[in-house]
């Protein structure tokens, strides 16, 4: 058990306390692994007698007169035993969780999870549920698929919602003392409602844990108080750490040491531990003394001296501690051997030890120990509900696209070119006015690409920088370099302007862009050196603002980078496309 320190880091750096439950765990018989590797089960009181013979690749405590084990093999599936290790409810889940008030989630190979009670019956069936707590009082935290995210839901054991809350809002998953807390959306500060959805507890908090014995657990300012139901200071805010332990203790942190304090704020044991646990209603507590694991008692004297390389708190009459060679074993009040460190066990294991203990002090503990919170597999009906969410969201954006695109419509319009009466689309983008396709007037200077009609038609002409200073029509001009700047801009800057001017079809190898403004840029190609080159690849338009006396900006489409409209500077022989700007 040389991983003790691990579960202990993960129970005592947490907020929020447990909170209480009807279902205790039962220690007179405990896992712990065999020889061979597997779990079986020991009598502690019996200095370690088998009681179940080892089997199992997985075991938890034993609660509601069943324990959740997991069988052997690389395809083990979870069930429940008795106490004599037969199996109640047959090894036939995926995903199970243990028994709290009579029932159990658990999930089936690609079926929706389950609510069973200790005869394996379905109680209830949820057909969109993700993620779900065990049962405390009646009610039960479940997380379930819904507009496309999961939400959070109270429901009782048929199913129905058990407690009021507001679509959106963030709340803890415990309800306790028929209270929960509540995140306001805007501030981000924490209060607290009653089952009706009623704030008891005005949001002030920067966290808020559940209530535990008239008590809950507040930060403010960094630091952790406690409060009462009327929402006044029991403890103020002046701890680095504070964590209820049981009989009106708390244990406190103060910069790096630990100690208890009780419910008036008042230090009962001075902080002076370099680590600790907790008392959870017994007369000793383990606490880390040099490098040393070792138990005090209720007056802070240790009564078992420091030896262990890690220690668990007492259930009753025994504790799990961890010799030097990292097995496990178990003592009794005295710090006398009752089981001699013999075993092994892994990780999830102590940590099933520690959640076994808390939970006979606070009932369930579920924001401590997250694993029994099951997070399900996914499963046919849930990916139905997801495909079909899906499908309905991509149904209404091409439908908010197309609603779109006709708006742009309504802000388009044509010119006709009365030189030679070619009409041409236009298209307004924020403050400007531009042409919605290329040139195609016939001047001295330009060229239809590869000499062909048919792709004048297609890409307009392709015009060297001499002519194309002076060719857009009455009213209209070639853009200069700052001109085109200013559209990139306005669409949201030159790395991602390029995919939304271009064309929707007509590009190369999924060059294709999605044409939101109407501008429908195509690859045209260019003429460079005697020859024509790249249409369907790339488009280039000329500005009118020169580099140097040879060379004058202009702007670049491709179809593998789809997403960028590219600047350059070329020799102003080469032969693009011209897009014109109104005056």
């Amino acid at each position: 058990m040389n991983k003790v320190t691990l579960a202990f880091v993960a129970v005592t750096g947490v907020l929020l306390s447990s909170c209480g439950g009807k279902t205790e765990a039962d220690f007179s018989i405990v896992p712990v692994k065999g020889s061979n590797g597997e779990y079986q089960y020991i009598d502690i009181s019996q200095k370690g007698k088998i009681a179940i013979n080892p089997q199992f690749s997985k075991a938890n405590i034993f609660r509601d007169g069943l324990a959740l084990v997991k069988s052997g093999g690389r395809d083990g599936k979870y069930g429940y035993i008795d106490k004599k290790g037969k199996f109640a409810i047959a090894p036939v889940y995926n995903v199970a969780q243990d028994f709290s008030e009579g029932v159990a989630w658990v999930q089936m190979e690609d079926q929706p999870p389950m609510l069973i009670n200790k005869k394996g019956k379905t109680v209830l069936q949820i057909d969109s549920l993700v993620q779900a707590y065990p049962f405390y009082d009646g009610i039960a935290t479940v997380s379930v698929f819904t507009n496309g995210q999961e939400g959070i839901m109270f429901i009782d054991k048929k199913g129905n919602t058990a407690v009021t809350t507001e679509g959106g809002e963030t709340v803890g998953k415990i309800v306790a003392d028929g209270i929960y807390s509540f995140q306001n959306t805007k501030s981000k500060k924490w209060g607290y409602k009653n089952k009706k959805g009623e704030v008891i507890i005005g949001e002030q908090f920067d966290l808020a844990a559940p209530f535990f014995d008239g008590m809950a657990i507040v930060m403010s300012g960094g630091k952790y108080g406690a409060i009462n139901k009327k929402g006044e200071y029991l403890i103020n805010p002046q701890y680095d750490e504070l964590v209820y332990d049981s009989d009106g203790l708390f244990r406190a942190k103060v910069g790096r040491k630990y100690g208890w304090v009780n419910k008036k704020g008042e230090t009962v044991i001075n902080p002076q531990f370099d680590q600790s646990l907790f008392f959870w209603k017994n007369k000793l507590a383990p606490v880390v003394i040099g490098n040393k694991w070792a138990y005090i008692d209720r007056n802070g004297q240790i009564t078992i001296n420091p030896q262990f390389d890690g220690a668990l708190s007492f259930n009753k009459s025994y504790a799990m501690v961890e010799g030097n060679g990292g097995e496990i074993g178990f003592i009794n009040t005295k710090g006398e051997f009752a089981v001699h460190p013999l075993y092994y066990i892994d990780d999830q294991a102590v940590e099933e030890y520690v959640y076994a203990s808390k939970q006979n002090v606070y009932g369930v503990p579920a924001e401590y120990y997250e694993d029994n919170a099951k997070k399900f597999n996914s499963y046919g009906r849930l990916r139905e509900k997801v495909k079909a969410w899906t499908e309905k969201q991509k149904e209404e954006s091409n439908k908010k696209t197309t609603e779109s695109k006709e708006q742009a419509d309504k802000q388009q319009s044509s010119f006709t070119d009365s030189r030679d009466g070619k009409t041409y689309k236009w298209v307004k983008i924020g403050n400007q006015t531009w042409m919605a396709e290329n040139l195609n007037y016939n001047a001295s200077g330009s060229k239809c690409y590869d000499g062909n009609e048919d792709n004048c038609t297609r890409y307009g002409r392709l015009y060297n920088w001499a002519t194309a200073i002076d060719v857009c029509p009455s009213g209209w001009h070639l853009p200069s370099d700052e001109e085109w700047t200013i559209l990139e801009n306005h669409i949201g800057g030159s790395s991602i302007a390029g995919k939304k001017l271009k064309s929707s079809s007509g590009w190369s190898e999924g060059g294709d862009g999605t044409d939101n403004y109407g501008f429908s840029a195509l690859p045209g190609g260019r003429y460079s050196e005697g020859k024509f080159g790249y249409a369907g690849n790339y488009g280039s338009w000329w500005s009118t603002t020169e580099s140097n006396a040879n060379n004058a900006y202009m702007r670049t489409l491709r179809y593998d980078y789809s997403n960028d409209i590219l600047r350059g500077a070329y020799n102003k022989s080469q032969f693009f496309s011209v897009r014109c700007l109104k005056d």
